[in-house]
């Protein structure tokens, strides 16, 4: 339910978590959240889930806090019940450019094939199936940059540690980077292209 592209955003930890004092429809951009101003201001990166934590959304910054109303950049995608949950992360790096396109995904089955001696074929899985996707930045300054693998090295202890990646349309996913290896070409002496590669651990899930 995305009118506007955002930028991807790396996160971990939750912040002032609350729950929603009222239900939210489908397409909605305004969140019911009891004393709304003591827990949240405009800017703040916000996410929503089901009660039990399930079904996690990326809306976005908010763009307006009232006394009991959060609104945001982002709409909902499915309606919210009274008692879902509404957060702000505690860490997070948002880029300052989209990512580049194409984007490139990897669903990898787990299964080989391999001869044996007298050339019968057989198949076998020798690995769990797994989701990867390399994300691209383009023509980023080169103090971001640093300012990311710095954010890695603090709050991922240096890519060890699992992260929630979010896209630009709000779909969010518990990631891993698959190397702690960042590819940074430079284009200039201030700008460079940084290509990084991570692996979905669960969809709609949080960290």
């Amino acid at each position: 339910m995305w009118e506007t592209i955002m930028r991807p955003v790396f996160v971990r930890g939750k912040m002032n978590e609350q729950t929603l004092s009222g239900s939210v429809s489908a397409g909605s951009c305004r969140l019911p959240v009891t004393g709304a101003i003591g827990y949240f201001t405009a800017g703040d990166l916000i996410f929503v889930s089901d009660a039990d934590g399930t079904l996690v959304e990326f809306l976005g910054p908010a763009t307006v806090v009232l006394a009991n109303e959060v609104r945001t950049l982002g709409a909902v995608a499915m309606g919210r019940s009274t008692g879902a949950r509404i957060w702000k992360p505690e860490h997070f790096f948002q880029w300052t450019v989209e990512r580049a396109m194409p984007i490139l995904r990897t669903h990898d089955t787990g299964i080989v094939a391999r001869r044996s001696a007298g050339g019968v074929l057989y198949v076998t899985k020798v690995r769990e199936t797994s989701i990867s996707e390399t994300l691209r930045f383009e023509d980023l300054r080169r103090s971001e940059a640093v300012q990311f693998t710095d954010w890695v090295e603090e709050c991922l202890n240096g890519g060890l540690e699992k992260f929630t990646f979010c896209d630009g349309e709000g779909a969010v996913q518990i990631s891993i980077l698959l190397s702690t290896r960042i590819l940074q070409n430079e284009k200039s002496y201030q700008h460079v292209t940084l290509e990084l590669e991570l692996e979905c651990i669960e969809s709609a899930s949080y960290l």
